[in-house]
């Protein structure tokens, strides 16, 4: 009897665990490091301790070009702060800013990329939007704070809405101006790999 009792202990630790380490990204994160996406970016093992973290520029950017599967050596384009990108994700930014994804921000005339700086949920989808050619002038949000997006990413937050890759918040906003969590954006990414719209856009089609 004690035993069947410890064993019965044993188990319901286990999935008191299961249940207190689980997060909601971890469908995405699973697709990801089966991809071997994540890796390349994070330490997977210290993962869950910075899910909640805002992502980086450089950060997001390189998610992107590695679930394309894009790099290139070659600077095609100058930034005033082009030598703050950490080394191991040049190669992915470059690709990015040779095929025009990653134009920079511009202030006082001069162009930056700030790569330590955050991402917010706006310009986060003008990227995937630029990477799958995706928008949808015509599409039509419904969001409670959709006066909040900026013009400029009116069309590519329809672009993501309309092919699933975010659905907004559970009080109907999508808090287009808030950085970006690490969680998020993996969410964001991994969803590339199991929306069906996505699947049919022929510049992705390498993903499948």
């Amino acid at each position: 009897m004690k035993k069947i009792f410890f064993a019965l202990s044993l188990i319901m630790l286990f999935l008191v665990q299961t249940v207190t380490f689980a997060h909601w990204a971890d469908p995405q994160i699973n697709i990801l490091t089966e991809n071997e996406v994540l890796d390349k970016v994070f330490e997977i093992e210290g993962l869950s301790d910075i899910l909640k973290r805002p992502i980086t520029r450089e950060e997001f950017f390189s998610l992107m070009a590695i679930a394309k599967n894009v790099e290139s050596d070659v600077k095609t384009k100058d930034f005033i702060d082009y030598s703050e990108i950490s080394d191991k994700y040049v190669k992915y930014i470059n690709a990015l800013i040779r095929d025009g994804v990653v134009v920079g921000n511009l202030e006082d005339e001069e162009i930056y990329i700030k790569p330590k700086a955050s991402i917010t949920r706006q310009e986060a989808s003008v990227i995937l939007c630029k990477m799958l050619e995706l928008t949808y002038d015509e599409y039509n949000l419904t969001f409670e704070d959709v006066n909040n997006i900026s013009p400029w990413a009116l069309p590519y937050i329809k672009g993501v809405v309309r092919a699933h890759i975010i659905n907004g918040y559970p009080d109907n906003t999508v808090r287009p101006r808030d950085s970006i969590t690490i969680a998020e954006a993996i969410c964001m990414i991994g969803n590339l790999y199991t929306t069906d719209y996505i699947k049919t856009v022929e510049i992705f089609a390498g993903l499948y």
